[in-house]
């Protein structure tokens, strides 16, 4: 996944499912290898063999993405490719483009400025 957030372009691999959601950074190069997993109410960060456990810390942005991908969303349009679904987290609006098979390609969150490009999903 392609990651903008405070106007810098992070890389991941990210993978979410009933469980939550977690994502292994690949750039920039300074955050290469990090790991930040969630399942909305705790947080648990690691790199180089440490790791630390945390509250939800609702702000941190795999937490927003994990919201978007699980709340409930109001309106939905058919596109060529798939659906464009709007809803509402507790960070505000989002729009969430999915293609015919229900996977979600992309996530603009609206009050938060971050979008997420999701690539080579499987």
């Amino acid at each position: 996944m392609t990651l903008h957030y405070n106007e810098t372009a992070y890389t991941a691999d990210f993978v979410c499912d009933e469980n939550g959601c977690s994502a292994v950074f690949l750039s920039p190069e300074d955050i290469d290898g990090f790991k930040v997993s969630t399942d909305g109410n705790t947080c648990v960060y690691s790199l180089d063999g440490l790791e630390f456990e945390s509250g939800g810390n609702p702000d941190l942005p795999l937490n927003i993405i994990y919201q978007a991908l699980t709340s409930p969303f109001q309106t939905a349009q058919k596109t060529e490719s798939g659906y464009t679904l709007f809803g509402n987290t507790d960070f505000g609006e989002f729009i969430m483009n999915i293609n015919n098979n229900y996977i979600p390609q992309f996530i603009e969150l609206n009050d938060e400025e971050i979008t997420v490009k999701f690539d080579n999903i499987s």
